[in-house]
């Protein structure tokens, strides 16, 4: 049989119905007798009635299986929502608590695979409490989604530092190096208690004299200008003197101005701006 329902009803609730009518009729039938029209009227109301407290039955057993299943689903909800949090995840990680740390960014980033933070902290960890491995994992997936890839690459040197393997820590650094931004990272490098066992290694003070900033020619073009000058004025009497130093590792000269009298002093501050080229 088709269906075709009309737009308020379902065609299964259509078809339902259709399907009580046929009962009815056939309870009629079972029980119709010539000339006792009122007891049919009886019986098909007694159907009628059986029918809709049946209906009811089956309405009420429908209707406690759905609350069952909104209930166990909204339970499902609760649980995935309590899920740790970063604050939560935070508090841990402040308070050193490695192992329940790293448990809780776990259970984040397989949430939030994209939350790069999360990935930074759970290698912090995991390092923290030496598991190499997993922690080099961390921070690459930090560097994958773009999180701090300078500073994670320099984590993922810390982890082989903290395993001893001298070789493939040399490797990070070097790629640190090699990227251009390794004089941002060398204040760090310098710091890490997983570098300390290598201070004196020659190849390791190499790759941090490589890392000191603005050694690149661009910012040296001014270096001539490092000293202390007697300054005169054009027709050729002192007028001041002007001391010039080099600070902050080579990136920024300060002049110091006093003139002859001491009656006019000044500083500037000079350094090559690499977003100008100049």
């Amino acid at each position: 049989m088709k269906c075709t329902s009309q737009p308020e009803m379902g065609c299964e609730q259509v078809r339902q119905r259709l399907f009580d009518l046929f009962d009815v009729v056939n309870v009629m039938a079972a029980h119709e007798r010539p000339g006792e029209n009122v007891y049919s009227i009886k019986v098909f109301k007694s159907a009628v009635e059986q029918l809709r407290v049946a209906r009811m039955n089956t309405m009420t057993r429908w209707q406690t299986c759905f609350t069952a299943m909104v209930m166990l689903v909204s339970g499902s909800v609760v649980v995935a929502q309590q899920t740790p949090t970063m604050a939560s995840a935070g508090e841990l990680f402040n308070q050193s608590k490695w192992t329940k740390a790293a448990a809780a960014y776990t259970a984040i980033t397989a949430k939030e695979p994209k939350n790069g933070a999360a990935w930074q902290n759970l290698g912090e960890c995991l390092l923290q409490v030496h598991k190499h491995e997993e922690a080099v994992a961390a921070f690459e997936h930090a560097i994958t989604v773009g999180f701090r890839p300078v500073l994670n690459q320099v984590n993922v040197a810390r982890v082989y530092g903290d395993a001893k393997d001298c070789a493939k820590a040399m490797v990070e650094l070097q790629k640190m190096i090699d990227s251009g931004r390794g004089g941002r990272m060398r204040p760090m490098v310098l710091s890490s208690i997983e570098f300390a066992q290598w201070k004196d290694d020659a190849e390791f003070q190499t790759l941090v004299e490589k890392m000191a900033p603005c050694r690149s020619p661009e910012y040296r073009q001014f270096d001539f200008w490092v000293g202390d000058w007697d300054v005169h004025a054009p027709n050729g009497p002192s007028v001041g003197r002007n001391v010039v130093t080099m600070e902050q590792d080579g990136c920024v000269l300060v002049e110091h101005w006093t003139a002859l009298n001491g009656g006019q002093t000044g500083t500037s501050f000079n350094y090559y701006d690499v977003r100008d080229k100049k």
